[in-house]
C-alpha cells in the first residue's frame, strides 16, 4: 500500500509541473503557451531570471504549474 502511494505521489509531481518548449516574450505570451499544453483557467504568470511559471486552474479543481522559456532580448 506504501509503495502505491509512492508511485502516485510521484506521478502527481512529475505531471503537476511541466516545461513548455516554446519561448515566451512577456508574461501573455507565456500565458498563452501554457494554455495550449494544458487546458484551464490561469491564475498567476510569475516571472523569473529565465523562465515564466504559469499556474492553471483546470476544470478537475487541480492546480497545475508549467514553465515557459523567456526569450533573450539581445540589444544590438
Amino acid at each position: 500500500m506504501r509503495l502505491v502511494k509512492l508511485v502516485f505521489l510521484l506521478v502527481t509531481l512529475f505531471i503537476g509541473s511541466a516545461m513548455a518548449s516554446e519561448y515566451a516574450a512577456n508574461k501573455s505570451e507565456a500565458a498563452a503557451i501554457a494554455m495550449q499544453k494544458v487546458s484551464g483557467r490561469v491564475l498567476k504568470v510569475d516571472e523569473y531570471k529565465n523562465k515564466y511559471r504559469v499556474k492553471l486552474l483546470q476544470e478537475s479543481g487541480r492546480v497545475v504549474s508549467i514553465e515557459v522559456k523567456r526569450e533573450n532580448k539581445k540589444k544590438s
